[in-house]
Formats: C-alpha cells, sequence, structure tokens
C-alpha cells in the first residue's frame, strides 16, 4: 500500500457533515447494532484477504518452534519474537501465562528449553511478575514437574546401567526457576510450607542415585539443599512445621532404607541442639599495652592480622612468640611466664585456643564485629596483675542453662508422632553393622529428647 502522506491522507478522508436541522439523533439501539454488524464485516473482511488475529491461548504454532531439537537458529528466531511482542503490560501479561503453559514440555525437551527458559526467567525476574505467576500457582506447577523428573531418574536408576551425561538438565534449570520465584520475599513466606516437604523428599532421593548420578544432578542436589536451609529458617512455629514434615517424610520410605532416613535424623538434631559451627578467618590486633611503652621495644606494624597468617595460632602462646619474635624479645621467647596477653581486659592462659577465645570471650562481649584486640604485656613489670585470669572456656564459666528451655524443641517429636518413628526405625533394623549411622543418629535424637 505505501505510505500516504497526511495531507492527502486529511484530503481523502471523508468530511464528517453535520446533522441537518431537525435530524432524530441515532438511537442507542440502533448504534450498538450498527457497531456489531461493522464489526463482523470488518473480520470477515480481514479473513477474506488471509488476515486474522494473533491468537496466544493455545500458541499451537510457537510451541513446537520453541522447543525445536534440531534447530537451534528457529529456537532463538521464535524466542526473539515473542520477546518483541512485550511492549506492553498486557502482552507481557498474556505472553508470560502463555509461556507458562509451555513448562510441562522443558522435561522432553531437555537442553533444546535452554532458550525459552531464558526467555521466561527473563521476563518474569521482576517482583510483580513473580507475585502474578506465584498466585496462578506457578510454584507448585514447577514442584511438580521436578517430581516427575526425580521420578523419572529413579526409573531409568532401576532399569539401565548406563547414564546420560545431559540427564538432570531440565531438573537443573527447573531447580533454579524455582529458587528465582522463591527468592521474593513475599512468596517465600507464603508458599514455603507448601513446597518444603517437595523438596526435602527431592534432596532425599537425590542422594539415592549412584548409576543416573551426573554434574547436573550434583549441582541440583546442592541448589536444593540451599532452598532447604533458606525455607527452614525462620520463627519457632514455622520450625515446628518443617519438624513435623520431616517425620511425614521418613514414613515415606521402608523400615529396610537404613540410609536415607539419617539425612533427616541428623537435621532434628541440628534442630533441637544447634551445634557451635567453626569460625572461619578472622583479624587480631596486637597491641602493646601503653602502660609499658617506654619498658618493651618494637611494634606490631603488620595490624590487623589474619588468623590463616603463620604464627596466629593454634593456641595463644603461638601469638606470644610472634610478638616476641616480631617485636625481637628474645628474653621472652621461650619464657611462657615472662608475657601477659589481655584479652577484653581478662588474663588469657597461653594453652587456650585462638579460634576459643574468639568465639567465647571476644564475640560473648559483642565485639564480635572488629578485629580482636590483644594487648601484651610484661608480667609484673607495674606490680601484681589485677585482671581475671582465663584458664579454661568450658560451660562452667557460663551462666547454669535450663536444659527445658534448651531443648525445648524436642517436645514436637512427641506431639507428631516423632519418638514413635523413631522407635519403628530401631526395631526394625536386623544388622546393626549395616547400619551403623542410622543406630548413632536415633540414639543421639533420643538422649536430646529425654534430656
Amino acid at each position: 500500500a505505501g505510505r500516504v502522506p497526511h495531507g492527502s491522507w486529511r484530503r481523502l478522508a471523508p468530511m464528517r457533515q453535520p446533522l441537518p436541522p431537525g435530524a432524530a439523533e441515532i438511537a442507542p439501539r440502533d448504534r450498538h447494532l450498527a457497531f456489531k454488524y461493522s464489526a463482523k464485516w470488518r473480520e470477515r473482511t480481514m479473513l477474506s484477504h488471509g488476515m486474522r488475529p494473533l491468537a496466544l491461548e493455545d500458541g499451537g504454532w510457537l510451541r513446537p518452534v520453541m522447543f525445536d531439537p534440531s534447530s537451534r537458529i528457529a529456537r532463538d528466531t521464535a524466542c526473539q519474537m515473542v520477546r518483541s511482542l512485550c511492549d506492553s503490560y498486557e502482552r507481557t501479561k498474556a505472553v508470560l501465562i502463555l509461556l507458562t503453559s509451555f513448562l510441562p514440555e522443558v522435561g522432553a525437551a531437555g537442553e533444546a528449553s535452554e532458550q525459552f527458559l531464558q526467555l521466561y526467567q527473563s521476563l518474569a525476574s521482576e517482583a510483580p511478575w513473580k507475585q502474578f505467576l506465584a498466585l496462578r500457582g506457578v510454584l507448585q506447577q514447577i514442584a511438580d514437574l521436578m517430581t516427575k523428573e526425580i521420578e523419572q531418574l529413579h526409573r531409568l536408576e532401576e532399569t539401565t546401567l548406563t547414564s546420560d551425561l545431559a540427564q538432570g538438565y531440565a531438573l537443573k534449570r527447573l531447580t533454579e526457576l524455582l529458587a528465582m520465584f522463591l527468592e521474593e520475599g513475599g512468596a517465600r513466606r507464603t508458599y514455603k510450607g507448601r513446597l518444603v516437604g517437595g523438596v526435602l523428599g527431592g534432596y532425599l532421593s537425590l542422594r539415592r542415585l549412584v548409576v543416573q548420578r551426573t554434574r547436573l544432578t550434583d549441582d541440583t542436589q546442592e541448589k536444593l539443599l540451599e532452598l532447604l536451609e533458606e525455607m527452614t529458617t525462620g520463627t519457632e512455629a514455622e520450625t515446628a512445621e518443617f519438624m513435623a514434615v520431616c517425620i511425614e517424610t521418613v514414613q515415606k520410605y521402608p523400615l529396610h532404607d537404613y540410609r536415607t532416613p539419617v539425612f533427616i535424623f541428623e537435621r532434628l538434631c541440628s534442630i533441637i541442639y544447634p551445634e557451635e559451627n567453626d569460625v572461619g578467618e578472622f583479624f587480631l590486633t596486637l597491641e602493646k599495652d601503653p602502660q609499658q611503652e617506654d619498658f618493651l621495644q618494637g611494634r606490631m606494624l603488620g595490624n590487623p592480622y589474619s588468623s590463616l597468617e603463620p604464627g596466629m595460632g593454634p593456641l595463644m602462646r603461638d601469638v606470644k612468640n610472634k610478638i616476641c619474635t616480631d617485636c625481637e624479645l628474645v628474653a621472652l621467647l621461650e619464657d611462657d611466664n615472662g608475657m601477659e596477653l589481655l584479652v577484653c581486659n581478662k588474663i588469657m592462659s597461653l594453652d587456650l585456643p585462638v579460634k576459643e577465645v574468639y568465639k567465647k570471650v571476644w564475640c560473648t562481649s559483642g565485639e564480635g564485629v572488629d578485629a580482636m584486640r590483644v594487648v601484651y604485656r610484661m608480667r609484673g613489670l607495674l606490680g601484681d596483675a589485677t585482671e581475671e585470669f582465663v584458664e579454661t572456656l568450658t560451660q562452667t564459666n557460663a551462666e547454669a542453662v535450663d536444659d527445658e528451655q534448651t531443648y525445648r524443641m524436642a517436645n514436637v517429636l512427641a506431639d507428631c508422632g516423632g519418638l514413635e518413628v523413631m522407635l519403628q526405625r530401631l526395631a526394625a533394623i536386623q544388622r546393626v553393622g549395616a547400619a551403623r549411622a542410622l543406630v548413632s543418629t536415633l540414639l543421639r535424637l533420643l538422649a536430646l529428647c529425654t534430656r
């Protein structure tokens, strides 16, 4: 047809003639009928010329092209074309609804679904669209598809002796997609209670794979564990719900399965009585006692020192020797009684581990954000010491612990039938040697429950 200048179009356009005097306005019903039948005429005319509106409801032609296993160019072109349609709110909404209906194709398509998943993740990455799709049930849909993929892996585990290196691609990408939606705080709070059972079951199922284990399944297993950590940290009520889910999950596995329940019971132990995590890298600031400035030569110029540096541990004695070496205090190098190290205005025994001093003295004083300040001085130079001497770092130095308060989460196992399940597992063990890990974990959990 070509382009028509605006002036020419104005001349060719019919002029709106004013109504002659006395002419009646068109009745509302007549106007409605006129619009109705003119629209039908327009649609019929367009169809006769081969033009029809684009229907996105079924995506009949788009689905096979976006997952075409034989042509990457076709997949790229289809995704670029769909992306170009998303130039308004309504179109983006329609496209996301359509693409969500394509998610079941990911499992069969495998690596051919890469372009589709990239497009879907980029369109749904904004928080409003995550919330919109979550309300439409996409989280549960993804969880069901993940369960289906894991079941397929276990069928292959039981029926074949070979594995494909690409096995688990769809499962990994679906797990990443689920993690993307759970990054939204509102969606995580609302749906984590419904999804935690599926995520836990999926993680345990992947741990059992042997033949079908690939790099992709290992990555998926790690990602599921990360999701599990994020979904199970919250209030005590949410933790209690997760403990009940753990007991329900254990009951799904046969009594002769000695391996799978170990992780669940270990998890319950860590919830009831969390063990202290090992301290990573931290820093120390080594300072001379200001009152002995004139008596001690040298100065520690490398502050702050990393705890991973040579000479910074494992014992406080090693720190003392590092100070003596760097400051050329050779006379005090072999003399454990000549120098004192103070942390939080307390004299530390040189036999104490540096990490324990950092955790139990420095961090408990509320100063854990900064480098641990260690003050060194010569003993007896300005008279007898008046500070407290810390020789051991045991529970006796802390306040009395209320067992009822410390192990209060064990009551959840009594309420949800966990004790009965644990005793059933113990009674079903025929050979202790084959179930050594399970027995030790169950006995430890029972000991925590009876405190």
